[in-house]
């Protein structure tokens, strides 16, 4: 992992890539997931008022992640 706290998506390709990162505590997934999150709704959010036209957010991919993690706290 770089130096990109702020945005998990800089450095990793995918949620997925986050979560499979064997280097990161699973606090730390977590709190780098949530951000992710908070990010792909802000994303969302841009969409629907036609601000961004790009690539979609993938939050279910990450909301799933959050709960697995969640759920082995």
């Amino acid at each position: 992992m770089t130096d990109h706290p702020l945005d998990p998506s800089l450095d990793y390709p995918s949620p997925r890539a986050l979560f499979d990162d064997p280097k990161l505590a699973p606090t730390e997934k977590l709190k780098l997931l949530v951000r992710w999150r908070f990010d792909a709704m802000r994303l969302i959010d841009s969409e629907g008022e036609g601000m961004v036209d790009g690539e979609r957010a993938p939050l279910g991919e990450i909301n799933r992640l959050i709960a697995e993690l969640e759920a082995t706290e």
